[in-house]
């Protein structure tokens, strides 16, 4: 009982009387991580355990708004892992020169991201709202008659151009029934006749003889 050990020897006021009101008596003092943040997700309740395993969770089983109901407590003023060595080592200088490479090229911190989940980022505080198809009818609706009005148009415009056109060529075979009294009218077209091409004068040969 490690950690209870530790946390019987705390000097704080507040922590000793937290230990010994809540955590002292209680002869399962252990659950699961699920099991304590269901019971915070749900209720006012309060559970030790890593961030790590704490943010995985979290991200996996809160919805987003409740994602922004929970905060952190520093329970056991833990500080950064550091190395230990002996003291005037030769290894010293390599360690520190070392451990600023890792902080100015950025690869400590690549890796605490990696390893480590960070807090969820709490993105909306309100909950999504389901919406079924009977919400959506007035929608659909407007859908619907769009639908059915930019068909109507359709098939107006195609019966409008084929209208157009079938009097276009109405008109065109009209003119062209006017212009066929002129050209059989014409003298020449009622005699037979032939071209023939002498450099650049052309003689028209009819049936006629002079």
């Amino acid at each position: 009982m490690k950690v209870m050990e530790v946390n019987s020897k705390f000097e704080d006021p507040l922590r000793k009387e937290f230990y010994e009101r809540r955590i002292r008596d209680l002869k399962t003092p252990y659950m699961t991580v699920e099991e304590g943040l269901e019971k915070v997700r749900t209720g006012m309740f309060a559970i030790h355990t890593d961030l790590t395993m704490g943010y995985d969770v979290v991200k996996s089983t809160y919805a987003e708004d409740e994602k922004c109901g929970f905060e952190e407590i520093d329970y056991f003023y833990t500080s950064d892992p550091t190395f230990t060595i002996k003291q005037k080592s030769p290894y010293a200088e390599i360690f520190r020169v070392g451990g600023i490479w890792l902080e100015e090229t950025g690869l400590a911190q690549r890796f605490i991201d990696r390893i480590y989940h960070k807090k969820p980022t709490c993105t909306n505080q309100k909950k999504f709202i389901s919406v079924g198809t009977i919400d959506c009818y007035a929608a659909y609706l407007v859908i619907a008659y769009g639908l059915a009005a930019s068909l109507m148009i359709l098939l107006c415009e195609v019966f409008w151009f084929k209208k157009c056109d079938t009097r276009s060529a109405d008109a065109n075979d009209e003119l062209e029934d006017q212009q066929l009294p002129s050209t059989a009218s014409s003298p020449i077209s009622n005699q037979d006749h032939s071209f023939e091409t002498l450099g650049d004068e052309i003689l028209v040969k009819t049936g006629e003889h002079p």
